[in-house]
């Protein structure tokens, strides 16, 4: 009898980090960039998300994905508290793109999928579902391996079933409302777009259409930090993924993300991080 191969097409290569989030209501999220995939799937409550300048709204039974290098910030409902799981990991799949920018609204095959993965989380790794660390359990190497299992299962299950349907847009859903002024989201989505340059707030509050007195109090008022402090925030993130996989200068990263020279840079890199740019690009080789 003939052998029939068969060659895994998606492959979960490693997972970083698996646990229950709860989040208390109007918390602010002033986003991140990592090299890996995550996955957030809302088990009560509303966020708002802003992906690379796109806004979403997820709600209960709701499940998205941010792929690698994918700047995503989100706030939590002012009148809800969200609670909601994460689950961040490698995937090596030529159809990955299928997953980016896209709400899932889980079904029951969904739904008790993640019930396995939240109840083998405690029998693999100590800490508990609320816990960081994935610091493995002695006993939990097969619990460790059925969870991949899973969460590949999961993966395949969203591309086969789910390829010709359409997901749900959230952005567009009038009947939901996240408490969250809309001048800021939208003057968020002009920073990310436009990371790479040097950003006025004169050009954002153009854009946006208020003064910018105005601007910076709402900015404040919603998000805990000053317009400047969250742009140099988002720059010095861009940064530090550019000193990790690329080999360029430390002046030509400067100017890359808009910093106006790099004697600012370095000094800004060195106050947020507490090590200078160059250390820290020794510090990953």
């Amino acid at each position: 009898m003939k052998k029939i191969l068969l060659p895994d097409e998606l492959i979960i290569d490693a997972i970083y980090t698996l646990y229950y989030q709860s989040k208390e209501e109007g918390y602010f999220f002033p986003g991140e960039i990592h090299e890996f995939w995550e996955l957030v799937y809302i088990i009560k409550g509303y966020i708002c998300l802003i992906l690379d300048g796109k806004e979403f709204i997820l709600g209960p039974g709701d499940l998205m994905f941010y792929a690698e290098n994918q700047n995503h910030v989100f706030w939590a409902d002012r009148k809800t508290a969200p609670d909601f799981l994460t689950i961040s990991f490698d995937i090596s799949f030529i159809h990955s793109d299928f997953y980016k920018d896209r709400v899932f609204k889980a079904d029951s095959k969904i739904k008790s999928i993640f019930k396995d993965i939240l109840k083998l989380r405690n029998e693999a790794f100590e800490g508990g579902i609320i816990s960081y660390s994935m610091k493995q359990k002695p006993e939990g190497k097969l619990p460790k391996q059925y969870i991949r299992v899973l969460l590949t299962e999961l993966m395949l299950y969203l591309f086969v079933f789910l390829n010709n349907e359409k997901s749900v847009d959230y952005s567009k859903v009038d009947t939901i409302s996240i408490d969250i002024n809309p001048l800021v989201k939208k003057g968020i989505g002009y920073i990310q777009k436009n990371i790479d340059k040097k950003i006025y707030i004169s050009e954002i509050c153009r854009y946006v259409a208020v003064s910018q007195t105005y601007f910076n109090k709402l900015f404040r008022k919603n998000t805990g930090m000053s317009v400047v402090e969250y742009i140099n925030t988002e720059k010095l993130k861009k940064s530090k993924q550019l000193l990790r996989v690329t080999e360029r200068s430390i002046t030509s990263i400067s100017e890359d993300v808009g910093f106006s020279t790099v004697y600012y840079f370095s000094n800004l890199f060195k106050k947020k991080y507490g090590i200078s740019p160059t250390q820290y690009r020794n510090s990953i080789l």
